[in-house]
């Protein structure tokens, strides 16, 4: 294999590992819009709590109720099964 066939072949890698990262970055789940979710939430009492746009990310923020971290709304594992 020559050097150029190897750049060529880093190149095609390099392409693929920035779509996964854009696909599966954050904190699980779809992409969200920019600023995120309209509402926190907390996987353990289930309290919803408006986020701020521009302030602090749903999972820095602990639930007012029972101190569990809060997620985003959209979250996969806070869908309703």
């Amino acid at each position: 294999m020559t050097i150029k066939q190897l750049l060529q072949e880093s190149d095609e890698l390099i392409e693929e590992v920035n779509q996964f990262i854009q696909e599966y970055q954050g904190q699980g789940g779809p992409r969200e819009r920019q600023g995120g979710t309209d509402y926190c939430i907390c996987p353990a009492c289930k309290t919803r709590i408006k986020h701020q746009r521009g302030g602090a990310p749903c999972n820095s923020r602990s639930c007012p109720k029972c101190g569990t971290m809060m997620t985003g709304e959209n979250a996969p594992y806070n869908k309703k099964r």
